[in-house]
C-alpha cells in the first residue's frame, strides 16, 4: 500500500482562497446525477466521477501542476480519487474535509 500523498484543506480555507482569486481546480468525484441534482456542486468544480477513473483524469492533465481541491459528498471517494491523481504525477492535491455536505452546512454557494 502507498503512504497518502495528499492533504485536507478545510473548507472554509478553500471558500476564502477562492474569495481571493486563488486558481484552484476543484474536482468533484462524485457520480453526474449527484453532481447536477439536488445538492448541486461547488461553483467551477470540474465533473470527473470517481467510477470513471483513471481514465477521466486525461480531462484534467492540464491540471497537473495546479493547486487541486477534491470533493465528494463527504470525504470517502475523493481521498480515493485523490491518491490515484497523486499516483498519476498530479502533485498539489488537498480533499476538502467533510466535502460538499460541510460546505453547504456552511450557507456557501452551488450551482
Amino acid at each position: 500500500m502507498t503512504e497518502q500523498e495528499f492533504s485536507e484543506i478545510e473548507f472554509i480555507e478553500l471558500k476564502r482562497r477562492l474569495d481571493g482569486d486563488e486558481r484552484i481546480l476543484i474536482v468533484d468525484v462524485r457520480n453526474p446525477d449527484e453532481f447536477v441534482g439536488e445538492n448541486g456542486h461547488i461553483p467551477g468544480a470540474r465533473k470527473v466521477p470517481f467510477a470513471d477513473m483513471p481514465l477521466a483524469l486525461e480531462r484534467i492533465v492540464d491540471a497537473i501542476d495546479r493547486t487541486i481541491a477534491a470533493n465528494c459528498g463527504f470525504a470517502g471517494r475523493s481521498e480515493s480519487a485523490a491518491q490515484l491523481m497523486s499516483e498519476a504525477g498530479f502533485r498539489h492535491i488537498s480533499v476538502i474535509r467533510g466535502g460538499l455536505v460541510a460546505w453547504r452546512e456552511a450557507g456557501f454557494p452551488t450551482d
